[in-house]
């Protein structure tokens, strides 16, 4: 019912099944839960469960914890978001670690600019990761699937932890520098002795997608795994990303950059808080700034974003749109794979489906080509950057969706 979206039979069976006492009470509450949510979207969760009375909030939390997996396996997201903000209630909010990164004019991208900046000369500026990773949970990591991917050291071994990050914006992208003071820096580089590994999470803003990397110090061998196949509103993580490592006089130190075009499609407003962790294993085990352990989002810390005026969002969204139109251009190419060519050719395309389905979407992103200019009023940066920067940044998937759509009718119609 749930998956069809009959939300009055929904709500009718599960009322059948909340009545029936031979369930246990956990499961019952479930369903009552969900027999609320089916009925109205914002309904009242105590009073849904009022008669079955609970014996404590814990049972509570426990019963919505079910309903939201129920409603999150039938992808109604909608009312699994409303029952997590309503458990959320239930807790006493958790401190976290924040960093306000700001907006700098010609940001530094490199560890050296970096060194020369007046940002790292704040102490504001400065984040410290300070929490140590605990030796029960770093052995658990045996079994876990990057395990691969980690050295997580030996607490036994005496090793630096100092750990320190920085982080800004420009209209290119997020920076973040970071150092892992390290006072055998001189060993780690002639190679007597490993560096740090470092493991780091971002995710693009609260409900965005999240990405997970790791490295070494000082190689730059990043390696982000591939949670999720790429698509309109995922890309890979390398696609988008610089690193480079240097040794410093106290250890070494990295800078990472993040283009926009990661997140071109939900750009973070003023205020918006982005989920971050950074965790450092070092020859004598781990330390981390947000989290507890791996994985544990919640209490990863925030990069909150200042200084997002209208006028510096306009500047990321032109520099977007002349990107956006460079990788459109490009599906012209037959020799590069392009969309356009490829569908055009007898041989290796179907030129009747171009033709008649893809052509008049070609013109339409073409003619919209011809609005770009150095100086594009605001009002055609935003008319570009609705209309038209989706389908030019990622054209293949409008293809493939114009071509899906043409065989689906094709088929209806004649039956092949």
């Amino acid at each position: 019912y749930a998956i069809l979206g009959d939300n009055k039979a929904l709500a009718e069976k599960a009322a059948e099944l909340a009545a029936h006492k031979k369930f246990e009470m956990r499961y019952r509450a479930q369903f009552s839960l969900i027999a609320a949510l089916a009925k109205d979207p914002e309904a009242d969760l105590k009073a849904a469960v009022r008669e079955l009375e609970l014996k404590n909030d814990e049972a509570f939390a426990n019963a919505l914890s079910d309903a939201g997996k129920f409603f999150v396996s039938v992808t109604r997201n909608d009312l699994a978001e409303y029952i997590f903000a309503q458990r959320s209630k239930l807790f006493a909010p958790e401190k976290r670690n924040e960093l306000v990164i700001r907006y700098v004019k010609n940001a530094p991208t490199d560890v050296g600019s970096w060194l020369n900046s007046d940002i790292i000369k704040d102490p504001e500026n400065r984040a410290d990761v300070t929490r140590i990773y605990g030796a029960k949970e770093a052995a658990n990591l045996v079994t876990d699937v990057m395990a691969a991917g980690r050295n997580v050291g030996d607490s036994s071994v005496q090793a630096d932890k100092e750990t320190y990050f920085y982080a800004c914006y420009d209209e290119y992208g997020v920076h973040i520098y970071f150092v892992g003071v390290d006072s055998k820096v001189k060993d780690v580089m002639a190679g007597k002795i490993g560096g740090s590994g470092y493991e780091m999470n971002l995710a693009l803003s609260e409900k965005g997608p999240s990405y997970q990397w790791l490295f070494d110090q000082p190689k730059d061998n990043l390696y982000s795994p591939p949670w999720n196949s790429p698509h309109e509103f995922y890309r890979h993580l390398k696609d988008h990303v610089t690193i480079s490592s240097r040794p410093i006089e106290n250890g070494i130190a990295t800078a990472m950059t993040f283009s926009w075009t990661l997140a071109y499609h939900m750009l973070p407003e003023n205020g918006s808080t982005w989920p971050f962790e950074l965790i450092r294993w070092t020859r004598g085990g781990g330390v981390t700034w947000g989290g507890k352990s791996v994985w544990q989002f919640g209490n990863w810390g925030r990069l909150k974003f200042a200084g997002m005026t209208p006028e510096v969002k306009r500047e990321i969204r032109r520099i977007i749109i002349h990107k956006a139109y460079a990788r459109y251009k490009a599906q012209r190419s037959a020799h590069s794979g392009g969309k356009i060519a490829v569908w055009q050719d007898a041989e290796l395309g179907d030129p009747e489906f171009y033709e008649k389905a893809m052509k008049a979407e070609v013109e339409r992103l073409d003619s919209l080509g011809k609005l770009i200019t150095d100086d594009m009023s605001s009002e055609t940066i935003n008319k570009l950057y609705v209309e038209a920067v989706p389908a030019w940044f990622d054209f293949v998937y409008k293809a493939a969706k114009i071509r899906n759509d043409y065989l689906m009718d094709r088929f209806i119609e004649n039956g092949k």
